[in-house]
């Protein structure tokens, strides 16, 4: 299973596998995606949202749920129980010459997809080498270095990028820039039949992701609860590259 997980992230990360694109307002997902979050993160960490815009983007809504989710993977490894992950929806100006995004962006509108932790900040050493296939901060054969690389491979493929802004004790905020699409959106159906479809290829790299998704997809089709009684993993001295 891990070895077929590997081909499947490298293939992503190669350009062999394709979006399945359509237009849709970012911020109608928080609904859909709600739940899947909740158990990335563990329910002893608090989801905060700020969805504050719904302007339009172009891109596969179960890949941009699945780079979320990976995001929200780092972010729970780097806080301690009990604290905020807040996940964020905006939009902004790029102008030529932007910094703040790899790779480098064109100038135009973006929406911005952000998730931020209050948790350990990551070393200035591993923020210049945070989107590098293979690297990782995790212990041997703890992580397979992809899963930042990933977001890096959606958000290029949307035609976008990705930043990091980081603070030694402070936390980290990931933003993944997608253009902003002038066209109508199209119809997108429910979120989780889109992760359903998607989970076979999950970026994340913790098993226990893929079977808490599996789980909460299970109940959603038989009307059962939310609470899957499952335990989050441990935190706790892990940095923000955790889930890399």
């Amino acid at each position: 299973a891990t070895a077929a997980k590997l081909v499947r992230q490298l293939s992503m990360f190669g350009g062999r596998r394709a979006l399945d694109s359509r237009v849709f307002e970012v911020a109608r997902l928080k609904d859909d995606i709600d739940g899947l979050v909740q158990l990335t993160a563990g329910k002893e960490q608090e989801i905060e949202y700020d969805f504050r815009h719904g302007a339009r983007v172009k891109t596969d809504p179960g890949e941009l749920t699945q780079a979320v989710l990976n995001l929200v993977t780092n972010a729970s490894h780097a806080s301690s129980p009990g604290s905020s992950i807040r996940i964020s929806v905006d939009t902004a100006d790029i102008a030529a010459g932007f910094a703040g995004a790899q790779p480098p962006l064109a100038p135009g509108r973006y929406v911005v997809v952000s998730v931020a932790d209050r948790g350990t900040g990551i070393p200035e050493s591993v923020v210049s080498r945070i989107f590098e296939p293979f690297f990782t901060t995790k212990a041997e054969g703890k992580g397979t270095g992809l899963g930042l690389s990933m977001v890096y491979g959606f958000a290029e493929k949307s035609g976008g990028g990705i930043g990091v802004t980081t603070k030694i004790g402070h936390g980290s905020t990931f933003s993944i820039y997608l253009p902003v699409s002038e066209r109508p959106a199209e119809v997108v159906e429910a979120q989780h039949r889109l992760v359903n479809a998607h989970l076979q290829a999950l970026q994340a790299d913790d098993e226990w992701l893929a079977a808490r998704a599996r789980l909460l997809l299970r109940l959603q089709a038989t009307g059962g609860g939310g609470d899957t009684g499952m335990a989050p993993p441990g935190a706790g001295g892990a940095n923000d590259s955790g889930g890399m």
